[in-house]
């Protein structure tokens, strides 16, 4: 089973290791939080590998659309790296260690039509909605445990309930 190690970031300068994943926290006005699904009972933050000779920020572009409809590429957004993991032992890459970023985006409107945009992945969102971070919680339940849900907090953008 794969492993984690999360490190807060402020700035780009990561590690010299893959970036294999990247993630968003995508707030809305009402300070929901987007959240995806492939089965409707496992529930996690949009985002997804990058392809090859993509930025990072075009692939997160790209994954929110696919993954949410929201298309980032369309609105003003400012996304904001906030830290990283560190993910050893994860058989899926051959115990090689790589690097899934986290950032944090705040969209000025009330993201009320959300639905899995296109995608080619076999393994296809199904379900896309926003929560509170009650509900948050409650759908992904390590989640407030995790090194990313305290760093939110500790920058004041995310409120512990």
């Amino acid at each position: 089973m794969a492993s984690m190690q999360w490190h807060a970031t402020s700035n780009s300068t990561l590690p010299s290791l893959t970036i294999r994943q990247v993630y968003c926290w995508i707030f809305d006005a009402k300070n929901r939080i987007v959240v995806v699904s492939k089965d409707g009972t496992n529930w996690q933050l949009p985002g997804g590998k990058p392809e090859q000779g993509e930025s990072l920020e075009t692939a997160l572009i790209r994954e929110v659309y696919e993954e949410t409809g929201v298309p980032l590429g369309k609105i003003e957004f400012n996304p904001k790296l906030f830290g990283y993991y560190i993910v050893t032992n994860d058989p899926s890459y051959n115990d090689e260690k790589y690097i899934q970023l986290r950032y944090h985006i705040r969209i000025n409107k009330v993201l009320k039509k959300l639905a899995p945009g296109r995608s080619n992945d076999f393994e296809e969102i199904k379900q896309v909605k926003s929560v509170s971070v009650d509900e948050l919680t409650k759908i992904i339940p390590w989640i407030n445990n995790s090194g990313e849900f305290q760093e939110l907090v500790r920058m004041g953008i995310l409120y512990e309930s």
